[in-house]
């Protein structure tokens, strides 16, 4: 708004002045040549303000997704609600976080942190899991990638819930090959129950790519959650 009354008042201070010196010149027999020449540079000045003007409207806006936000609740959900549906989480989460600490949620908070580093088991507590969206569909293959032997009565050995952070599983989802993911207690249990020399549980890339869209969609609703629970503060 600063940089519109800027452009408003030089506009008006350079056409005004440009004018008055015009119309003195000529008036003082200065010719049509250098009265010509005044209202040329009063041209030049007005299409200047102008020009300023016109970058006012149509510069990036606050909010619209390419200029950092300011660390207020409002530009702060403003950047996100922009930028959400289109940049990498690994983007997005971190200015979650900011917005999480700002409004004192500590459950967004807590949430934001978990997608962003991961579910450690070291800072869950027992109350905590990993969330359920966040399973790939696979199996669990040997080192000569033969399947385990799949049980109807055991669905788990078809999936498993990534506890990865957002960054490792935007780098897993650009992958063009097979995704391999160890973990070594399930390993173990299905070597000791099934008998089953497993060595990893394999998913294609694809897979990774519903895991990030749902944890996108997460976050959306924790917006749209925020934004009901906090008219007053985002307007």
């Amino acid at each position: 708004m600063v940089v519109l009354w800027y452009g408003l008042i030089a506009t008006f201070v350079a056409t005004a002045i440009g004018a008055i010196c015009s119309w003195l010149w000529y008036r003082a027999d200065g010719g049509n040549e250098a009265f010509y020449a005044m209202m040329s540079a009063t041209a030049a000045a007005t299409l200047s303000g102008i020009g300023i003007i016109l970058e006012y409207f149509f510069a990036t806006k606050e909010g619209d997704g390419s200029k950092p936000p300011q660390d207020t609740v409002p530009s702060l959900f403003a950047w996100l609600r922009a930028n959400v549906p289109s940049k990498d989480l690994s983007e997005t989460l971190p200015i979650a976080l900011r917005l999480a600490q700002k409004l004192g949620d500590k459950g967004f908070e807590k949430w934001v942190r978990f997608e962003f580093n991961g579910y450690n088991q070291a800072e869950m507590t027992d109350t905590d899991s990993v969330p359920e969206y966040r399973n790939v569909p696979g199996r669990y293959v040997d080192q000569y990638k033969h399947m385990a032997p799949y049980y109807a009565d055991i669905p788990s050995l078809c999936k498993f819930r990534l506890p990865i952070g957002v960054r490792e599983l935007e780098q897993h989802a650009k992958s063009q090959n097979e995704i391999s993911i160890h973990d070594p207690e399930l390993i173990e249990m299905i070597r000791e129950q099934l008998k089953f020399n497993a060595e990893r549980f394999a998913c294609s890339p694809a897979a990774i790519l519903s895991v990030l869209d749902a944890i996108r969609s997460q976050l959306l609703d924790w917006m749209h959650r925020i934004q009901s629970n906090q008219v007053n503060s985002i307007a």
